[in-house]
């Protein structure tokens, strides 16, 4: 169980992120630029909002939260494929807009990016693991992100403090029995 299953999700938003990583050399991620909400101008996963619900399944569902990773991904890149749920963050900010993301990956061919159809995104582009470019990313991603690369579970929240400060509790594992806890404020 996530730490962050304790949270009250229905209070929360729900959202989703994929780290799509290269099946080729030199190994890459897939990023794309992103034009107007949340995270506005920054290079971001692809990923959205978890808005419909899809067959039977619960909006708090580990089943919801990967067919709409799915359908975010293939509407963003043109890509289909199995995803793996590598954890989940509670983002709550001073203005009171909190949000659930999941995390997962998956891995594709640098051939097999299709044309974007996301009216919120651009630039769509692989960007070498070596060089991501974190300063152009929202400022979290370069806290979880290597931890994800690296074959990490990820569990934890995030409090956006003002004054661009944020702090962070985060536990990261190799599997959902072991972890280590970060805390810092940054």
């Amino acid at each position: 169980m996530f730490m962050s299953d304790r949270f009250p999700l229905a209070e929360l938003g729900m959202h989703s992120l994929v780290v799509v990583e290269t099946l080729e050399s030199p190994r890459g991620i897939l990023l794309d630029r992103k034009i107007r909400g949340f995270g506005a101008g920054k290079l971001v996963l692809p990923g959205g909002k978890s808005d419909q619900l899809v067959g039977d399944a619960s909006p708090f569902s580990g089943v919801f939260a990967n067919a709409n990773a799915q359908r975010e991904l293939l509407e963003e890149t043109g890509i289909q494929a199995i995803l793996r749920r590598m954890g989940r963050l509670a983002i709550f900010d001073e203005e009171g807009e909190d949000i659930s993301i999941d995390i997962f990956t998956t891995q594709a061919s640098r051939v097999a990016v299709g044309t974007e159809t996301s009216s919120e995104l651009t630039e769509l582009a692989w960007h070498d693991v070596e060089e991501i470019p974190y300063s152009e990313m929202p400022r979290d991603y370069a806290l979880w992100l290597p931890h994800i690369l690296s074959g990490e579970i990820i569990d934890g929240q995030i409090q956006q403090l003002g004054n661009n400060e944020i702090s962070v509790d985060f536990m990261f594992a190799r599997s959902q029995e072991e972890g280590a806890r970060m805390r810092i404020v940054a």
